[in-house]
């Protein structure tokens, strides 16, 4: 072999080893690239999951506190109610009359706050089948046709789907 053609195949040789040496260091940095990717893709959904717990965490806490805001506010308008159904039974004055409307224009704004918040009447009537989901029995007459309610006491109340109170109503018992 002539010296010329010795120099090329070793200068041949030394390019396909650099070339080899580049080939493996592409490979090394695809694995690292691909590492990294996986790395932040998998940061990416704990962000997520984080952030869609913080929101289910931040709705758990609000609602909570709608419904004890909520609580506080059902006992004014129920004591108001039952005197409001107590007054009209009586003969009053017409100056206090008007501040009976006072106070119903007060439980008004009170309903229109639970209104504001999200909180929604569970409405009853008499007669309908008592369902221990939405009504909580008080106590029971014997009138009536037997497992209605015969009297609503108070309205429940309920904040998207889950119930806050029951109604507290009277049920037909037939003994």
């Amino acid at each position: 072999m002539s010296k010329d053609l010795k120099d090329k195949v070793e200068e041949y040789e030394k390019y396909e080893n650099q070339i080899k040496e580049l080939n493996d260091r592409i490979t090394e940095v695809e694995v690292e690239r691909d590492y990294a990717k996986d790395q932040m893709l998998k940061a990416l959904a704990d962000y997520q999951n984080l952030e869609k717990s913080m929101h289910t965490r931040n709705e758990m806490i609000l609602n909570g506190l709608k419904r004890k805001v909520a609580q506080s506010i059902f006992d004014v308008i129920d004591d108001t109610g039952f005197a409001e159904k107590e007054a009209d039974k009586l003969e009053i004055k017409e100056e206090t009359k008007k501040w009976f409307e006072g106070i119903k224009d007060i439980i008004d704004k009170l309903r229109h706050a639970l209104d504001h918040l999200g909180v929604q009447v569970i409405e009853v009537n008499t007669g309908e089948q008592f369902d221990s989901a939405i009504h909580e029995a008080i106590a029971t007459v014997p009138q009536g046709d037997e497992g209605t309610v015969f009297d609503v006491i108070a309205f429940g109340y309920k904040l998207e789907d889950t119930i806050i109170r029951p109604a507290k109503v009277v049920v037909s018992k037939n003994s």
